[in-house]
C-alpha cells in the first residue's frame, strides 16, 4: 500500500457539534477538525424525487490513513473541491494503519454553504 501519490484528494475531517444560538437556544454546526490525504473510489449512484425535486444520491468509498476518533454519522468529510460526503461506516484494517469510509453525497447536501470550494456557487435543483 506504500504507493507513491495514493492519497491524492486532499479532505477536511468535519465534526458535528452543539452549539448555542445569539438566543441561548442549541443548533447544530459543522466544525473542522483537521485536514488529511485521501483516495476517492464511486460504489453506486441513482436518482429519486424528493417532494418536486430530482436527488441524485452517490456512495462512495475513501481510503483514508487511521484516524481514530473519526466516527460515523457525526462525522463527515469534505473535498477540496467542495464536495460533501456524509460518513455512514467507518472500517480500519487490522493493523489500525489505513480505514475505509463508506460515505453517502446527496446532491441537496452540496447547497450548504461551505467556504472551501464551489458549492457555495451552487444553483438551485431544477
Amino acid at each position: 500500500m506504500g504507493q507513491t501519490g495514493q492519497f491524492r484528494n486532499r479532505i477536511t475531517y468535519q465534526r458535528l457539534t452543539n452549539a448555542h444560538d445569539g438566543f441561548g437556544g442549541p443548533e447544530e454546526e459543522w466544525e473542522d477538525v483537521r485536514k488529511s490525504w485521501c483516495s476517492f473510489e464511486g460504489v453506486t449512484g441513482r436518482e429519486k424525487y424528493k417532494g418536486d425535486q430530482n436527488i441524485s444520491e452517490f456512495q462512495f468509498r475513501l481510503r483514508c490513513r487511521y484516524a481514530p476518533d473519526v466516527e460515523s454519522l457525526t462525522w463527515r468529510v469534505v473535498a477540496s473541491d467542495g464536495r460533501i460526503f456524509n460518513i455512514a461506516a467507518v472500517l480500519p484494517d487490522n493493523k489500525k494503519q489505513y480505514m475505509l469510509l463508506y460515505c453517502f453525497q446527496n446532491s441537496y447536501d452540496q447547497m450548504e454553504d461551505y467556504p472551501h470550494g464551489p458549492s457555495q456557487n451552487a444553483e438551485p435543483l431544477p
